[in-house]
């Protein structure tokens, strides 16, 4: 097969070493990271409520729910249990997919054995939830009812705001009568406009053997989307002031919603504070407000010159809001300061951009903070500017993966991602937030923790 330019590039990126990100140190509390106190979240709340901008949620929901089936699928594979297959079973009719059933279902589940389960579970000729979006399937049992991730997220934004707002999702292509048919039983249709778009098939990753040979199908090269970098381009659509970025699958029981909102109050509100105070100094520039603004809101290295031409380069950018979560768990990907030939900025790195060697190892170890993905994105510049996002991203930092394909390994390259290297030079802002708002649904069993269980138990 003779290989295209785009093919040739990808091919060079996949099997070069892959890039990573020289870390400087780890962001924590007074060092990037903003812990607020009542008088400060109050300030933020205060300026949520003045906030005049069209508001935008951006849902990536394109993931399906294989991931949160593979140890169930491992043993309808294998026909021998593992850990997660049986509490599987164990808890499988308190989760909200069985409470879901019709009481036919139900009754006919009872005569089958527990192989005939996980078939009616996952496979085509029954609920086929390996295949699903994994916002389709069944979250929560509230007193609304059964409720998917898309349900969910819809009935908090509600809550959220008072007038017109728009919710988008980025779906795979062939679910959105299905979603919006979904999405119409929890929604309010004056309220809450719903929109979708598809991750754009262009940016499709070409996929390589061990052997650095492009795979084919019939002649044709196999593509793989290429992560959630591949959705700058849909963002960069929306058409708002401020978007607001969180995962699918990152939702709380409804019942358990209000801290989430609260969080995004006080996010929003420290962006517009945050803007307002560029404003003003750009109106009244000097070098000691300037070092002054950047104590506040730590979102340069200390050490940088508080000169006028900074200051115009950091109008011009669009600018985020980071909710960062303490880690209770073993360190992962997060907040960073980064080390580019000398130039020091806040960055959010995913794990596998970090070198083994032992200095960067040790200071990931280190890291305090986690990236939830909960974050208020601003388009505009300072002046109110739209800017195209494409031109703030860092193309050097792609990932490479490796995945299992048809019982062969297949390699590719994935675009840098949306919140790390896709918003590399924008102004950037980390503020710790409650843990509670960090809820995610990776496998069917987080769904039996407790913060997935309403106050009374369902």
């Amino acid at each position: 097969m003779v290989e295209t330019t785009s093919s040739l590039i990808q091919k060079a990126q996949v099997f070069d070493q892959q890039p990573t990100m020289k870390l400087s140190e780890a962001c924590s509390i007074d060092k990037g990271i903003l812990r607020f106190d009542e008088q400060r979240r109050a300030d933020a709340l205060e300026a949520f409520e003045n906030i005049a901008e069209k508001v935008v949620f951006f849902i990536p929901a394109s993931g399906s729910g294989s991931r949160m089936f593979d140890e169930l699928y491992r043993f309808l594979e294998s026909g021998i249990h593992n850990v997660g297959s049986l509490q599987f079973f164990a808890d499988f009719q308190s989760l909200a997919i069985f409470q879901s059933l019709s009481d036919e279902e139900k009754s006919m589940l009872d005569t089958k054995s527990e192989v005939e389960i996980a078939q009616f579970v996952l496979r085509s000729s029954g609920l086929n939830l390996l295949r699903r979006p994994k916002g389709l399937i069944p979250f929560h049992s509230t007193e609304k009812g059964i409720l998917n991730a898309f349900q969910e997220h819809v009935l908090q934004i509600q809550e959220l705001f008072n007038e017109q707002l728009s919710v988008h999702f980025t779906l795979q292509d062939g679910f959105q009568d299905e979603v919006r048919e979904s999405i119409s039983h929890v929604k309010n249709s004056n309220f809450l406009d719903i929109g979708f778009s598809i991750q754009n098939r262009n940016t499709d990753a070409f996929c390589f053997d061990e052997n650095q040979n492009l795979m084919a199908d019939d002649g044709i090269p196999v593509r793989r989307p290429a992560g959630h970098g591949s959705l700058l381009g849909n963002l960069d659509e929306m058409d708002a002031d401020l978007i607001l970025i969180k995962n699918i699958d990152n939702i709380q029981h409804l019942s358990k919603s209000h801290e989430s909102n609260e969080t995004w109050k006080m996010l929003i509100g420290s962006l517009k504070q945050f803007q307002s105070e560029l404003t003003e100094l750009q109106a009244t520039f000097s070098t000691e407000a300037f070092r002054e603004l950047n104590k506040k809101y730590q979102f340069l290295a200390e050490n940088e010159p508080a000169t006028l031409e900074l200051l115009s380069k950091i109008i011009a950018r669009p600018t985020r809001v980071c909710g960062m979560v303490r880690n209770e768990g073993a360190p992962g990907g997060g907040p960073f300061w980064i080390d580019k030939s000398g130039e020091i900025t806040k960055q959010i790195v995913e794990k596998v951009q970090i070198s083994e060697e032992v200095d960067q190892q040790k200071i990931l170890a280190g890291s305090s903070h986690f990236n939830p993905v909960m974050i208020v994105a601003c388009k505009n510049d300072i002046n109110g500017k739209r800017l195209n996002l494409q031109d703030f991203s860092n193309d050097e930092q792609y990932l490479v993966v490796k995945k299992p394909f048809d019982g062969k390994t297949i390699y590719y390259r994935e675009l840098p991602g949306l919140w790390n290297g896709g918003m590399y030079y924008w102004n950037t802002l980390f503020i710790e937030i409650p843990s509670e708002v960090f809820s995610p649904v990776k496998t069917v069993l987080d769904l039996t923790a407790s913060e997935h269980l309403g106050s009374k138990g369902f």
